[in-house]
This record gives C-alpha cells, structure tokens and sequence, in this order.
C-alpha cells in the first residue's frame, strides 16, 4: 500500500490531488481480488502477478498459460503474457470436448510495424503450422502450441509468459546487386522463448 501524500509535508508536490488520485489507482489495482476466480498480487518491485484462485484445501501455485483444469466446455488456464502483452481471453478458453485431439494454442497477430497487436487462447482440431520464413522482411501473424487436449485430459506443451523476437535464420546471395545494396537476400522467422 502507497502512503497518500499530505499538503506541505516531504515529498512536496504542487498537486497533491492529482499525486493522491494515482496512488489510489495503484492501491485499487494491488488490493483487487478481480473477478470469477482471478486474483491479483504486487511483488516487492512493484510489479503485478494475475493469477487464478486456488481451492483453499488443495492450494496449488500455477504457472503462466499453465492448464488449471479441463471441463466439458470450458479450458482453465492461468494468464499469461507475450512480450508483456496479455494473452485473452483471460482465465481460459470455451471448447467441445472431443476424443479427438485438439491443440491449444496462443494466436499471435502482428501489425505492419512487425509488433503483436493481440494474442488469444484458440482451440484447433488440427497442430499449428511452423513458423513462416520471410525474405528480407519481418514474417507476419503465427500461432505457439500450448498442450494438447482428448476428452477431459492434456498434455502441457509449454508453460510460462512468452517473449517472441525476429530473427534472422539464413542469408542466400543475390544473383545481381545494384550500388549501396547488400549482396544477400536475409531470411527471418520468429523465435519464441
């Protein structure tokens, strides 16, 4: 909890009101316990931790996009992040269970700036496709397979906030080059960690 400023005492600010305004909005956010089951914690850095509730007789610390549980209609997952994007719908995702194998999957939209614009939780019948190699550019949108589902069980493929950067895969030299022009065509593709 941040301590309200007070007129005239240390630190001094010429708008207290605007200063003590914020500071309620940060308090609110940290003493928030969010809604259907999320709850949200600060650390001693200032940073905020979103999380499910656990049951209080099974108490149980999940990872980020980690699987909490999977009913016939709905899949429980702890929130998560890609490059400190937060990953929607949060809490999980709604699906059929099916005793086909299903993919869980982040689904990761980029702008024209080679930025994510959105990324949510998808329930596919069929994997992700690999990464796109693009030539001499930024690839575009992509998905990150999460787990498996058939019928209620899952197979957790990867846990934890995901960082998702370009990287350049391979170069090839051009046949022709004109003046101030580099001799080689470069590939990119995304990189998740």
């Amino acid at each position: 909890m941040i301590p309200r400023l007070q007129k005239g005492e240390s630190p001094s600010l010429l708008d207290t009101d605007k200063a003590n305004e914020i500071i309620d909005t940060i308090n609110a956010i940290t003493n928030s316990k969010g809604k259907n089951g999320i709850e949200i914690e600060s650390d001693q850095n200032g940073g905020l931790t979103i999380s499910i509730r656990g049951d209080a007789a099974n108490p149980r610390s999940y990872e980020a996009l980690e699987i909490i549980e999977v009913r016939e209609d709905f899949i429980a997952v702890n929130p998560g992040t890609i490059n400190n994007e937060l990953i929607t719908p949060v809490g999980g995702v709604d699906f059929s269970s099916s005793s086909n194998i299903q993919y869980l999957s982040v689904e990761v939209s980029i702008n024209n700036d080679s930025e994510i614009s959105s990324a949510e939780l998808k329930v596919d019948g069929s994997p992700p496709e690999s990464f796109k190699i693009e030539k001499d550019k930024a690839p575009g949108d992509f998905k990150v397979l999460i787990a498996t589902i058939t019928d209620l069980d899952h197979f957790q493929i990867r846990t934890g906030n995901l960082t998702a950067s370009v990287k350049e895969q391979f170069q090839t030299p051009k046949e022709t080059v004109d003046i101030g022009e580099y001799d080689h065509d470069i590939y990119y593709s995304w990189q998740v960690s």
